[in-house]
């Protein structure tokens, strides 16, 4: 099998996994009550006490079936819903947060694609030596530590510095050397 006949078949086995990943979705929600997924379109305070109202509105009272192809027809339309931290669509936070993305990529790429490929060659010129050995193992632990408990351990290193409770000394890196390397700073 070629390149090309690999590429086209895993093209088409996206589909049904996508649909699957969006089914398996959508049942898990159904696990919550109308009220409970009511609350999700609740952009305000007084939205907060016409709840039954909401419910009727989107037809959350409605049958599984109905309410599964109400909200696909939604999505497709590009309505994702509303995003509580964003103060917006969630389309419309996404749309803005593009150019950001886009830096934060073209920064890192190339930075992980050199790395990549030194550490690489590194490792295998230097064949079960000790670089050999860290460079594995870093790449194990790497790809196996869920990268949102990554981000929040490095998060909680330079920014919340734990590090002064016990009289270490703090980092003296500044907010804009950090920006692109944990962008996801909290507020």
């Amino acid at each position: 099998m070629g390149l090309g006949e690999f590429i086209i078949r895993r093209t088409i086995l996206m589909v049904p996994t996508l649909i699957g990943v969006v089914v398996l979705i959508f049942a898990v929600t159904q696990m919550f009550s109308p009220q409970q997924r009511a609350m999700l379109y609740v952009t305000s305070e007084r939205q907060a006490n016409q709840i039954d109202n909401i419910i009727r509105q989107y037809g959350l009272n409605e049958s599984v079936f109905t309410q599964f192809t109400n909200w696909a027809a939604q999505v497709l339309q590009g309505n994702l819903g509303y995003s509580r931290t964003g103060g917006a669509p969630v389309l419309t936070v996404m749309i803005r947060k593009i150019p950001a993305t886009f830096e934060i990529v073209m920064f890192s790429v190339p930075i992980t694609i050199l790395l990549g490929v030194y550490l690489g060659v590194q490792s295998a010129v230097n064949r079960d030596k000790p670089i050999d050995h860290v460079t594995r193992s870093l790449s194990i632990v790497g790809l196996s530590l869920p990268s949102f408990w990554l981000g929040i351990m490095l998060m909680a290193i330079f920014f919340l510095n734990p590090f002064n409770a016990i009289g270490a000394p703090c980092f003296s890196l500044q907010e804009e050397d950090l920006v692109m390397a944990m962008p996801a700073k909290p507020e």
